[in-house]
């Protein structure tokens, strides 16, 4: 090391104490040496710092543009599908922390044209269609056997996720929950209203942007 080079001229210069001042010299000149590689290795590392530093930063924005489009993909999809719902409390929990995040970070890994991307948008829809009331006895029938595979799949989604395995359990349970109530209600079709447009929820703006880990 250059610590090393420099003690042993040092002790170099030492045991020659009194000899000729050409030792003296020699001495000089070697530390003088080193001192100019010491500068020119100190000045290329800084050089390569500030050369990746661009590169860096490049990446850095870039993925941060990724995750600003994921979620603005993400938000205009789920706000289409969730149009006329009034939804409980439960149910916009799982849309925000679980069905929200899963779809940016499809979006984030495999990009707009991907087949992942257009599962993650087909399940959203077929989320959505699922919470809506049925408006006949064969519609009721129908959406109970969706609703038994919404459940299903979200279920498997949800294993996936990074959020503590017993709060993902309790969302789950508050979806199960919220869609056998519809069963239910559907039961009585003749006393169903139609779906009819209501006030936006803007509960959706509580999305929060994720990156792909």
């Amino acid at each position: 090391s250059t610590y090393d080079s420099v003690r042993l001229i040092v002790d170099r210069i030492v045991a020659e104490q009194g000899g000729e001042s050409a030792s003296f010299r020699s001495a000089a000149d070697a530390l003088n040496t080193l001192s100019r590689q010491e500068v020119r290795r100190r000045l290329s590392v800084h050089a390569h710092e500030r050369a990746a530093r661009p590169a860096t930063e490049a990446a850095q924005e870039s993925l941060a543009a990724m995750v600003r489009e994921a979620h603005r993909q993400v938000t205009a999809e789920l706000t289409e599908h969730a149009a006329g719902l009034v939804l409980p409390e439960e149910i916009k929990k799982f849309v925000l922390q679980l069905l929200g995040p899963w779809m940016m970070v499809r979006y984030q890994r495999y990009g707009q044209d991907s087949t992942p991307w257009r599962q993650a948008r087909e399940f959203a829809a077929s989320f959505f269609e699922g919470l809506r009331p049925a408006v006949s006895a064969y519609d009721a029938e129908r959406k109970r056997a969706h609703r038994a595979r919404i459940l299903h799949q979200a279920r498997v989604r949800a294993e996936r996720s990074k959020i503590a395995p017993e709060y993902v359990n309790a969302l789950l349970v508050a979806l199960a929950r919220y869609l056998t109530g519809l069963d239910q209600a559907d039961a009585n079709v003749e006393l169903v209203e139609s779906p009819r447009a209501r006030a936006l929820d803007n509960f959706l703006d509580g999305l929060q942007p994720v990156a792909a880990a």
